[in-house]
């Protein structure tokens, strides 16, 4: 009804728990949903039947064998649930390993062995060999028992190599089993007799070999032999380790040094030197007495202390005047030297700093000089003017506890060009307000997870309020959606008012109207 007492809209409301078919119902038959999704008087048919008083009939033939669910039906349920075998009976689910009472099988082939005496056998179905092991080594021609097979067998070798044993320096030794084979054979030298005989060549040496055996070689190496028995140590063959205990000085040719005019054993130690002219070195190490030593030697010419510290370089130092208390560690250093003229760190910051008062703060001037910024006022932010230099300014920005001090009119949350303001809940759009800008998405207005969220849409002046509210709208122009999932599916609809959870949730045609 409008504002002036028109029905504007009717439609139908089912009143919950009443059937549309009222208190009345045919005998025998019951109450479906249709097609229609409307309560519908039918009659119950197929597999199964019902009677007026709720009682439900399988029809005849009505289970098929893919009704039944996989083993469920057993043996009890069966006319016959068993059979027999010969003499055996089995039950079906049951296994059996043996059967009796057959007359006959008949297979065209059996695994495993079979037991019993064969009706008839003429030859084997596949030919065999014999073969022999041990003492004697034998293996037959294959055969299949029609006909007699003959082969030769051989003595299997022993242990003991083919040949002739025994000499005129050694006799032969033999290991004889019991049944009279040779298992061992060796030679054995005779005691005294060298297995070369009484001839050797002249300046060699017998010498057992890695057969134990004797043999004629020269000898060579560190030492070597004459034929009249002189032994010679090569040169260049004694080594350190062939050495026993150390060589004294006095085997030595040359056994002591001399520095300056101080001389000095091998061996021995010298606590000082006399007659040195001059001592070249990188450092020293002790106590230098006696006169200073020059610049020029690496001394300091003026009798100061010696520097000390890392010794990894050489380290020059420069004095800027003749005054100069800079390489001391009891004074300071003043800024004309370079330096503070204070000894603890924050004096000495404190002495070359340009601020002169609390919260100031420091920043590299155009040349890089320090330059000082005088502190701000209470609510303002530090930023930089376009010249690169530091400043403070009023804060602009919104704050996420809230602004104070604002002027309607001039402070606002929005966007000063023709881009859409956006919004978003855990980086999910959640709503947006467009802006004139002459290409279709003019004046949407949107808020809610998910409501009008099509990117660019061409529609306009479409309005949404609720989660999914116009969610996937392109071009539907003129609707109003309040409520979650109002117009969810709508595209291209226009003129539509839906208000309640999911009111014209389906509809994509123009012109609706929906209040509930």
């Amino acid at each position: 009804v409008d504002a002036k007492g028109r029905l504007t809209a009717a439609g139908n409301t089912t009143i919950t728990g009443v059937s549309s078919l009222g208190s009345s119902l045919t005998n025998g038959r019951i109450i479906v949903g249709n097609v229609a999704n409307q309560a519908a008087d039918v009659a119950m048919s197929g597999d199964v039947t019902i009677s007026n008083t709720g009682v439900t009939t399988i029809g005849t033939d009505a289970i098929t064998t893919a009704k039944i669910l996989n083993a469920n039906v057993t043996n009890a349920k069966l006319a016959n649930s068993s059979l027999t075998i010969g003499t055996t009976p089995i039950t079906l689910g049951s296994a059996e390993t043996t059967i009796g009472g057959l007359t006959s099988v008949t297979s065209t082939g059996f695994t495993g062995a079979l037991t019993g005496n064969a009706t008839t056998a003429t030859t084997l179905q596949t030919g065999r060999t014999l073969s022999l092991t041990g003492d004697v080594t034998y293996t037959s021609p294959s055969f299949n028992g029609s006909t007699d097979v003959t082969a030769a067998a051989t003595l299997a070798n022993t242990a003991v190599t083919a040949g002739n044993y025994g000499s005129a320096t050694q006799v032969p030794s033999f290991t004889v089993d019991s049944k009279g084979r040779l298992t061992a054979a060796s030679n054995i030298n005779i005691t005294g007799v060298s297995s070369l005989g009484s001839t050797l060549n002249s300046s060699r040496i017998i010498v057992g070999n890695a057969a134990n055996q004797a043999a004629d070689v020269a000898m060579s190496g560190d030492v070597t032999i004459d034929n009249t028995g002189v032994t010679s140590i090569g040169a260049n063959r004694v080594t350190n380790a062939m050495l026993f205990g150390n060589i004294a000085n006095g085997k030595l040719t040359n056994s002591s040094i001399t520095l300056g005019t101080t001389s000095i054993a091998l061996g021995a130690t010298a606590a000082s030197l006399a007659g040195l002219t001059s001592v070249d070195a990188t450092t020293y190490t002790g106590t230098w007495n006696g006169n200073i030593i020059g610049s020029a030697f690496g001394g300091t010419g003026n009798g100061f202390t010696r520097f000390t510290g890392p010794t990894t370089s050489e380290k020059t130092f420069t004095l800027p005047d003749a005054n100069a208390t800079i390489l001391t560690d009891n004074a300071a250093v003043t800024i004309a030297q370079g330096g503070t003229g204070q000894i603890t760190k924050a004096a000495a910051f404190d002495a070359l700093s340009p601020m002169t008062t609390l919260g100031d703060i420091i920043y590299g001037g155009a040349s890089g000089a320090g330059t000082r910024l005088g502190i701000g006022t209470t609510g303002q932010i530090l930023t930089v003017s376009g010249g690169g230099i530091p400043s403070w300014t009023a804060n602009s920005q919104w704050g996420i506890t809230g602004n104070s001090g604002l002027t309607a009119g001039t402070n606002f949350l929005g966007t000063t060009d023709a881009i859409a303001l956006q919004f978003k809940v855990g980086g999910t759009f959640a709503g947006q307000i467009t802006p004139n800008i002459g290409v279709g998405s003019d004046f949407n207005t949107s808020f809610g997870l998910g409501s009008n969220a099509t990117t660019n849409p061409a529609g306009a002046r479409n309005s949404a309020f609720g989660v999914g509210a116009l969610a996937i709208n392109g071009t539907g122009v003129d609707n109003t959606a309040i409520g979650q999932g109002t117009l969810s599916l709508n595209t291209a609809g226009n003129n539509n008012t839906a208000i309640g959870q999911s009111a014209l949730a389906n509809t994509t045609a123009s012109s609706n109207t929906a209040v509930g």
